[in-house]
């Protein structure tokens, strides 16, 4: 991960522009908080993240996540750090007697 990041040194505008995006980020999550029941729940749930390594026919790393990503079109579907990663961000479910099933079914149907 971060292979795909050349430099090795940060120029001023470089730190100041991940400083305003990680602000950016913590704002989102304040109107997350701020927002409460209408956005979270009491009900005790679970989801799942499947990380995915894209690999050529010789095992090496191959960058086409945007082509696969833009294929899917799927917002469970998102890229990692390199261009040969993708993350599935499974669906969410109450816990119940039946959520391994559903957890089981999820998962194979989004891969």
């Amino acid at each position: 991960m971060g292979s795909e990041v050349s430099k090795k040194s940060f120029t001023k505008e470089d730190l100041e522009r991940f400083r305003e995006a990680f602000l950016d980020e913590l704002e989102f999550v304040k109107e997350l908080f701020a927002k409460g029941d209408s956005v979270f729940s009491n009900e005790y749930c679970i989801g799942y993240e499947l990380e995915v390594c894209i690999l050529d026919q010789n095992h090496s790393p191959k960058p086409i996540n945007g082509k696969i990503l833009d294929h899917i079109d799927s917002p469970l579907f998102t890229n990692e750090l390199a261009k040969y990663d993708l993350e599935i961000n499974g669906n969410v479910f109450e816990i119940d007697e039946t959520t391994p099933d559903k957890l089981d079914e999820d998962i194979k149907s989004l891969w």
